[in-house]
């Protein structure tokens, strides 16, 4: 065992990956897309908030709220259940 401080938290940073999943997905509104298959904790930190790239439009917004109001997700668990298909739509 090490006793540290834990380094500083890598708030906003904007993955170009996410970026153009989420202009992918403002362009088409209101479809769904499967967006890849992940560990079941990444819809819930996109659900959170917790991915910069779905927030540029907020202002002054907690994300959470931003995200439930303007985004939807949703999973299917994959076969071995230990990750998940990730379906996103932007609703506006």
């Amino acid at each position: 065992m090490q006793f540290q401080t834990p380094p500083p938290e890598k708030k906003g940073q904007r993955s170009e990956r996410w970026q153009e999943i989420v202009k992918t997905l403002k362009e088409n509104k209101g479809e769904w897309a499967i967006v890849g298959d992940f560990s079941p904790g990444v819809a819930t930190h996109i659900r959170r908030g917790k991915y910069p790239a779905f927030l540029e439009d907020s202002e002054n917004i907690d994300p959470s709220v931003f995200m439930a109001q303007h985004w939807e997700v949703t999973t299917r668990k994959i076969e071995g259940g230990k990750r998940n298909d990730v379906y996103i739509r932007w609703i506006g």
